[in-house]
């Protein structure tokens, strides 16, 4: 009988102490499907349920060190923009939630994960649209290049040595 207490006793320690293992954030911060927010199937408020649940409410849940673990960076390049110092590049996510913008020049900007539309408010007088990025890995760091001279956002893999 004793042994029974044991075993059973051990076994709870197991799951409860396997409850706070490391990993378990890993979780909330998955991939996000782009099934889920851009297929033909998708429309907006699909994709806001989405995000809501994917995205917003876990990063509700964390505290700064964790969202900024959960961030996308882009490292932005800009090329021929020297007429459009004065421009300001917006991320608008694929449910029309604003989700950054910054100014022509600035090095870097951190986003949360999905499907972007990158809009440029100088091209052709305002609103251009530069193109779609899918960043759904959380976590990850990306090189942004925006070539007004082609007028697209260009997402690369960040490279340190560029």
């Amino acid at each position: 009988m004793k042994k029974r207490i044991s075993v059973l006793l051990l076994c709870c320690i197991v799951f409860i102490s396997g409850c706070n293992m490391p990993g378990q954030d890993d979780q909330k911060i998955k991939k996000l499907d782009p099934e889920k927010l851009d297929s033909e199937t998708t429309d907006i408020n699909d994709r806001a349920d989405y995000y809501e649940k994917y995205v917003t409410e876990p990063g509700d849940q964390m505290d700064e060190e964790e969202r900024s673990k959960y961030r996308v960076t882009l490292h932005m390049v800009y090329k021929n923009a020297e007429q459009y110092q004065q421009d300001m590049i917006i991320f608008l996510r694929n449910d029309n939630v604003v989700e950054g913008s910054m100014d022509v020049g600035e090095p870097d900007i951190g986003l949360l994960p999905g499907v972007f539309r990158v809009i440029s408010m100088m091209i052709e007088g305002h609103d251009s649209n530069l193109g779609e990025i899918e960043i759904l890995e959380p976590g990850m760091e990306y090189t942004l290049t925006i070539d007004y001279a082609q007028k697209k956002a260009i997402l690369s893999d960040y490279d340190e040595h560029k």
